[in-house]
């Protein structure tokens, strides 16, 4: 299965870019070219990994970020800001805002690739460790000693 990336720009030859970047690397690239779209996309089937520019029409990164941030269902969403202001007070201001990344334009391609990677295993690492008791495996001290009579469905103690 692949994983998805959606990058919010308004620049479709950006949006090429980052398509030539991930070929053949397992990542499906999806593009929206505003805020609003990239909101519908979203919302619809959310990505694994945002890729997000701030200055887009009709909603802006900032905007659409402080959203997705407010919406429970989409606040897991890893979102890296891309964008061509590297300035300290920029990095800040998106890292304030919930970001999970900023990376500076023009980028290495590697260094991109390499930080999608790790903002989806981040991702994936805090989904497990938020999902309800009832789906996690039971500790080996729960299971320790448990001794089932013939017939009889297992219980686990929540002890620990």
């Amino acid at each position: 299965m692949n994983k998805t990336i959606l990058v919010a720009d308004d620049d479709k030859t950006f949006h090429r870019i980052i398509s030539r970047v991930f070929a053949g690397t397992g990542w499906q690239v999806e593009t929206a070219d505003d805020g609003v779209k990239a909101l519908e996309s979203i919302s619809a089937r959310p990505p694994d990994v945002l890729l997000l520019d701030l200055n887009m029409p009709r909603l802006g990164g900032r905007e659409l970020l402080s959203r997705i941030r407010g919406n429970p269902r989409l606040a897991m969403i890893p979102v890296i800001i891309l964008s061509g202001d590297g300035a300290p007070q920029e990095q800040a201001l998106g890292f304030g805002l919930g970001a999970d990344d900023f990376i500076s334009k023009p980028f290495n391609t590697q260094d991109l690739i390499s930080r999608v990677e790790g903002a989806a295993v981040r991702a994936r690492s805090r989904r497990k460790e938020s999902a309800p008791p009832s789906v996690k495996e039971p500790s080996p001290r729960q299971v320790e000693g448990a001794v089932t009579p013939a017939g009889a469905e297992p219980t686990f103690s929540s002890a620990n």
